[in-house]
């Protein structure tokens, strides 16, 4: 297995930018609950604090690099070339169980939420245990799209359709 893999099939969507009026191309995978973006990460020995286990400051860096590949998946270099990008405004965790040095876990990453210019994230760290994976955090990430001058932007339309693909419209409606 990769480091990384992306579930799902590949759309195409087209994205107006609102600054030039011109449309770019972006590869669109679902992102949501019944089908997150997952990325394989191995504790390192430099994660532990003096307890032995992973440090809970560090679920946050894994949460921020599920995040960065997801982007890199949806389109991080088009959502750049518009001048926008997306700063986190709230992070929260819910630490369930430990992490040891040289676990297998798996960073789960989802769309929980879309809104005018922002999008809440769902996210988990699960421990792979042969079939079983158990979950050791879940967290919560919200981030506001931003144009080059770091005002608000409304969120593009392939991050809108990420969440809402394969999930029932009703249950994904963009918040004013």
């Amino acid at each position: 297995m990769g480091t990384d893999f992306w579930t799902g099939r590949v759309i195409l969507s087209l994205s107006h930018t609102g600054r030039d009026n011109k449309l770019i191309v972006i590869k669109v995978s679902k992102m949501n609950k019944k089908a997150p973006f997952l990325t394989d990460i191995t504790v390192r020995g430099y994660e532990l604090d003096a307890f032995n286990h992973v440090n809970h400051a560090v679920y946050l860096n894994y949460f921020e690099h599920a995040r960065w590949m997801a982007m890199k998946k949806i389109g991080l270099q088009e959502l750049s070339d518009a001048g926008l990008s997306f700063i986190v405004r709230k992070a929260s965790v819910d630490y369930l169980k430990p992490a040891h040095v040289f676990d297998e876990l798996v960073i789960s990453l989802w769309i929980e939420k879309v809104g005018r210019t922002s999008l809440t994230f769902g996210q988990e760290v699960l421990r792979k245990h042969g079939h079983d994976q158990q979950v050791l955090a879940v967290g919560e990430v919200v981030a506001v799209c931003i144009d080059a001058a770091g005002r608000p932007h409304p969120v593009p339309q392939t991050w809108i359709d990420a969440a809402q693909f394969g999930q029932d419209p009703e249950e994904n409606k963009q918040e004013e």
